[in-house]
């Protein structure tokens, strides 16, 4: 029987070796090593069965292994220094993580970042993920946190692979939380009362929301997901496009809400129906380009901004009982609008209903105020009717190749910007039928102060005087 001596230097490699293959860190005597040799598991990557970090970032691995089939981490969020020293360790090797135990109380900032084979976690103690805890992960499919309240920033950022999260007790969920998970077609967060901006944003294949506690949602939280509808009963407050070019959305109904904010359901293709029976303001952009809206209720609704129903294509009916104020460009281009009521409002603002080519008829009973280019285009309109009227912005009728009458039947002569405001109109000159104009019908009292004032006296011959 032969006998070999082994240097010192090749018992420090093989002792290397095994505490790289094992993820071990201790120091080992030669028998020892022997122990840890039969505990591989042949063939595969070796992985920890526990690991725990202490406050200083280091890792001491638990007594005996159980095939090493998963690993567990509990490590503060202020140790840091650990994830590294981690990363290097068991990168690649972890395909399964939970705390049978209910000992991990949280999960750490980068605890699982980008690892390569981890395809379910659960831990139902842990009370908050860490920022990038378990960002990138391509292959992670199934989550479930039963105490978790808190997720922290880009917790689940871009995990392709991530189909459905079950989140029974988080109330917040931050920004950029689960933000491309392009797989990610169901959430259910029944105790979310706040959803950060983008926490969901580009989450394309997202059918599937239940937040019934939700109170408020940040830019872009579901800006191009796949939701077909949205019923949030305490939602309090949304941010710039919170729901913004979702092309599968239909309906959306939110009873608390208060203000729309810009473009929160800007590009949404085919919304058709929307319900704010709480909504005030309407912000700049907030329906934009929604080319399948039908059904709008906003019953105490008083201001729309600029560009709100801009380009809506399909809308037919507007009633607005309560609104003051339309922005600029708040229903252009809305072809198929043919009918308008808004008994409240007082101001209509630059080119609001310009190339509204189906509007027939219009009046606006309580109107002091129309700018530039308002009508603009309004190819239909052959009835104007304004009784309040004090203020007319150039070429506001511009275009309107049927304008036939116009009644203007304020207590005082109204100011006229220029007569350019009845550019290609009948009433400014142009008629399809040779001879035949337009006529401007005023109260009887104010006939002769037309017919001189200032703008309007050039077009004196279309005054028709209405008697008291």
């Amino acid at each position: 029987m032969s006998e070999y001596i082994i240097q010192g230097g090749t018992l420090t490699g093989i002792a290397d070796a095994i505490r790289s293959k094992a993820g071990l860190s201790q120091t080992f005597t030669p028998a020892e090593m022997i122990d840890a040799i039969e505990n591989m598991e042949a063939g595969t990557s070796a992985s920890l069965s526990s690991v725990t970090f202490s406050s200083n970032g280091t890792y001491t691995p638990d007594a005996g292994y159980d095939g090493f089939d998963r690993v567990v981490v509990d490590v503060p969020v202020s140790a840091d220094a650990g994830y590294s020293l981690f990363a290097e360790t068991v990168q690649g090797t972890v395909s399964f993580a939970s705390d049978p135990g209910n000992a991990v109380s949280s999960i750490c900032k980068y605890a699982y970042y980008a690892r390569n084979i981890l395809e379910a976690a659960e831990f139902n103690a842990a009370r908050t993920i860490g920022s990038y805890a378990f960002a990138e992960c391509p292959n992670l499919s199934s989550v479930y946190f039963s105490a978790c309240s808190k997720i922290m920033d880009y917790a689940f950022y871009s995990c392709p692979a991530l189909t459905s999260v079950h989140f029974p007790a988080a109330e917040t969920v931050g920004s950029y939380a689960f933000r491309s998970c392009t797989r990610l077609q169901a959430v259910e967060f029944p105790s979310a009362t706040v959803i950060s901006a983008a926490a969901f944003f580009g989450c394309t294949s997202l059918s599937t929301i239940s937040f019934p506690s939700v109170e408020s949602i940040g830019d872009g939280a579901f800006l191009g997901c796949a939701i077909s509808e949205i019923n949030m009963p305490n939602l309090l407050r949304t941010d710039a496009s919170a729901f913004g070019a979702c092309p599968n959305l239909v309906t959306a109904s939110i009873s608390k809400l208060s203000v729309l904010n810009s473009r929160v359901f800007g590009n949404c293709t085919s919304l058709a129906s929307v319900d704010f029976p709480a909504v005030i303001t309407v912000s700049t952009n907030a329906f934009a380009n929604c080319r399948s809206l039908v059904s709008v209720s906003l019953p105490v609704a008083t201001v729309l901004s600029d560009n709100a129903f801009v380009s809506c294509l399909a809308l037919t009916t507007i009633n607005l009982p309560a609104v003051t104020s339309l922005g600029s460009n708040a229903f252009s281009a809305c072809f198929a609008l043919s009918s308008v009521s808004m008994p409240a409002l007082e101001t209509i603002g630059y080119a609001c209903f310009a190339r509204c080519s189906s509007l027939d008829s219009v009046e606006f009973p309580a109107v002091t105020s129309v700018n530039a280019n308002a009508f603009s285009g309004c190819a239909s309109l052959s009835n104007a009717i304004f009784p309040s009227l004090s203020v007319l912005g150039n070429y506001a009728f511009r275009d309107c190749v049927r304008l036939t009458s116009l009644y203007l039947m304020g207590s005082s002569v109204c100011l006229l910007s220029n007569a350019n405001a009845f550019t290609s109109t009948p009433i400014g000159g142009y008629s399809t039928t040779a001879g035949q104009f337009g006529s401007i019908y005023v109260p009887e009292s104010l006939y002769s102060l037309y017919i001189v004032a200032a703008q309007w006296s050039t077009l004196s011959s279309r005054f028709v005087s209405v008697p008291a």
